[in-house]
C-alpha cells in the first residue's frame, strides 16, 4: 500500500496569521464549489478584511482603502492608490 504525499496547504500562513490574532470569520461564500473557491470577511481585532481563496492555488486578501468612515477620504485613497 503506496501512502499519500501531504503537502502543507498553501493558506497555512494565512490560518497561522488569523489565529495568532483572535479572529472571526464573519461570513463566507463559495464561489466555485469544485474548486474550492471561496470569499471570507473576517474580523481582526476589530478590522475587517476579505479573503479570496482559490483552493490549493493561493489566495488574496483585500483591506479598506483608508480607516475613515468619510466618502472624500475614501475616493482619495483610492486615487492615491491607481496613480
Amino acid at each position: 500500500m503506496t501512502k499519500a504525499k501531504t503537502t502543507p496547504s498553501r493558506r497555512a500562513p494565512l490560518n497561522a496569521f488569523l489565529h495568532a490574532h483572535n479572529s472571526a470569520c464573519m461570513w463566507q461564500l463559495t464561489n466555485k464549489p469544485s474548486k474550492g473557491q471561496t470569499i471570507e470577511c473576517w474580523s481582526v481585532n476589530g478590522h475587517l478584511l476579505i479573503v479570496h481563496s482559490y483552493g490549493d492555488d493561493g489566495w488574496n486578501v483585500f483591506i479598506p482603502a483608508c480607516q475613515s468612515n468619510s466618502i472624500n477620504d475614501t475616493i482619495a485613497a483610492l486615487e492615491a492608490y491607481v496613480k
